[in-house]
């Protein structure tokens, strides 16, 4: 049986730097808000979490790795345009992320759950011209 290839929905959900070395200037600074969030227990760590946290609602902002599998990021990416929910391809391994986050292995996501963190990360984006805030809402350029 021949099997179909999934179409993913549009990017409109992915929150696009303007060049990827930009992201990674920053990117001390979004792992650094991602740990303050794992301790205040604010953070999903895992598809698995990260799927249910989607699910649930609770997720605001889900990171996924750049070497994560093409079947993981399509079945993340399509749960989080159902969802709503926004998104940033991190410029790290999956090793790189899990050890950033005080896990062993490899972690292909995480996803902000708590209110608050949401806000560290933008202004991240807004220095590097990325995403800019309005009134709580969120332009992507």
């Amino acid at each position: 049986m021949k099997k179909e290839k999934r179409i993913l929905p549009p990017d409109e959900n992915r929150l696009y730097p303007d060049r990827r070395d930009d992201l990674c200037t920053n990117l001390e600074k979004i792992f650094g808000a991602l740990g303050l969030a794992m301790k205040a227990g604010g953070l999903a760590v895992g598809t698995e979490a990260v799927t249910l946290a989607v699910s649930k609602g609770k997720a605001r902002i889900v990171f996924l790795t750049e070497d994560i599998s093409d079947n993981s990021k399509d079945k993340l990416i399509s749960k989080l345009y159902a969802f709503e929910t926004k998104y940033i391809i991190l410029p790290c391994s999956m090793a790189q992320l899990a050890s950033r986050l005080g896990k062993s292995g490899f972690t292909t996501s995480a996803a902000l759950t708590r209110p608050g963190f949401e806000k560290i990360i933008f202004k991240c984006m807004e220095e590097i011209s990325a995403v800019k805030s309005h009134d709580n809402t969120t332009e992507v350029q």
